[in-house]
């Protein structure tokens, strides 16, 4: 997705001011809109969603880099390509900086986990390296919070993972089982955009799970992380819908595990008790990655 141009933004924001009968205009407006119920806002902002409108980011030269120009549809390959990340991050950098930040012995360990060497090939790296933020930002830290849960205290631990792909052909991630994807789901109201009833019933069934629990009741197994590969997780996908799976079997099936957290996890610990970020790391300190 693009930015809409500050023109776009303004006319949108110019209905948004009429559909709540605020008459006013600039900071006036502004102001007048402020001191609305939230209600009416929500009111006015469902009657222009449903008019065909929506909202969106809105392009800022102060938030894009200088001499970028105009972010359209059309240049995001392009834009993505020049950002620093995919340059200054290679198997080579990323060896050294493992290495300089824990030590050959944690270095080796975390580079084996995301199957990292020198001489790989790139693209195949990227994927490894992508993998590896999206277990520094997800992941790692759910998975600890679930091993400390099942170890330390007698709560009870669901887990499950969406792995149901990007419905909509016009966005950037279509046909990816991406963060943020679920929410499409667990609220039905895209329903009516999905091209299959499969989809249609797996989004059904992730509203009853959440409610069920909301509700005090169990939504599928308790997931405990003493039974090792043996323990339970729910898995949404499109082939079988919702279905519960040992953690043994999703990694046959699947190829991911949450070895890599743990391996992340471990090479962490001689950083507890200070402010630390995996993220800063040589390669990556004046890196734009946006």
């Amino acid at each position: 997705m693009a930015p809409m141009p500050v023109a776009a933004a303004s006319k949108l924001y110019a209905k948004l001011v009429e559909v709540t009968g605020v008459t006013e205009k600039g900071e006036a407006a502004l102001e007048n809109l402020r001191k609305l119920d939230v209600q009416v806002i929500v009111d006015a902002s469902a009657r222009l969603i449903n008019g065909g409108e929506q909202w969106m980011f809105v392009e800022d030269d102060e938030w894009f880099a200088e001499g970028t120009g105009k972010v359209t549809w059309d240049r995001i390959p392009e834009l993505l390509g020049k950002c620093d990340i995919m340059h200054t991050l290679t198997p080579t950098t990323f060896t050294k900086a493992m290495t300089d930040t824990f030590g050959p012995e944690k270095a080796s360990s975390i580079l084996k986990a995301y199957n990292v060497t020198r001489t790989m090939d790139n693209n195949l790296f990227l994927t490894s390296a992508f993998r590896w933020i999206g277990d520094i930002i997800f992941d790692a830290p759910t998975h600890a919070f679930a091993i400390y849960l099942g170890t330390h205290t007698t709560k009870k631990v669901y887990r499950y993972i969406f792995d149901v792909r990007n419905p909509f052909p016009n966005h950037p991630l279509y046909q990816q089982a991406h963060h943020w994807v679920d929410i499409y789901f667990v609220f039905k109201a895209h329903q009516f955009r999905y091209p299959t009833e499969n989809l249609k019933s797996i989004s059904t069934k992730h509203a009853q799970l959440w409610i069920d629990f909301a509700n005090g009741k169990a939504p599928w197994k308790e997931y405990r992380y003493s039974n090792g590969k043996e323990a339970v997780l729910m898995i949404a996908d499109e082939r079988e819908g919702w279905v519960e799976r040992s953690v043994g079997k999703d990694e046959a099936l699947n190829e991911r595990s949450w070895d890599r957290a743990e391996t992340l996890w471990e090479a962490w610990k001689e950083k507890n008790g200070n402010w630390f970020s995996p993220f800063k790391i040589e390669p990556l300190e004046n890196a734009k990655t946006v």
